[in-house]
């Protein structure tokens, strides 16, 4: 399965991540796709895919909301996730970054005003067709949850 599989099915480019001195943690976004005119938009949850430019998929993930994920998380917060992500792209290959943004889902539980999406459920049936597909998880991800 390549990155054609996926955009075949609705994703679409988002940005390109690639190492940059202007961060802390060294990972810049380059040819970003009209986030700062669209920024309500892409603050949705979803399910994105890293490629190289070979097209090979890399990663397969999930977020509630992709312009924190994307914007945040990858260039400044600091785990095991995000730590593998930026040494892979500073070591080895610049990703492309592919994005599925999910319906939003509005509930009232309990006089509370809850949200929800599909982005975790539609991750983990990429991810589990993914394995059963290629027999192995993307490079990039651990573990199927």
């Amino acid at each position: 399965m390549d990155i054609k599989y996926y955009i075949d099915k609705g994703f679409k480019h988002f940005c390109e991540l690639e190492p940059s001195d202007k961060y802390t943690q060294g990972i810049g976004l380059k040819e970003v796709r009209h986030i700062k005119d669209n920024r309500e938009h892409y603050s949705q949850p979803g399910v994105y895919v890293f490629a190289n430019k070979q097209g090979e998929v890399l990663k397969i993930g999930q977020t509630s909301n992709m312009f924190n994920r994307m914007y945040t998380q990858y260039k400044c917060v600091t785990n095991a996730t995000n730590n593998r992500i930026r040494e892979h792209i500073k070591s080895i290959e610049d990703i492309d970054v592919y994005i599925l943004i999910t319906p939003k889902i509005e509930k009232q539980i309990l006089g509370h005003t809850v949200y929800t999406s599909y982005a975790m459920g539609l991750e983990h049936a990429l991810l589990k067709e993914f394995k059963q597909t290629t027999k192995r998880l993307p490079k990039l991800n651990t573990m199927l949850k």
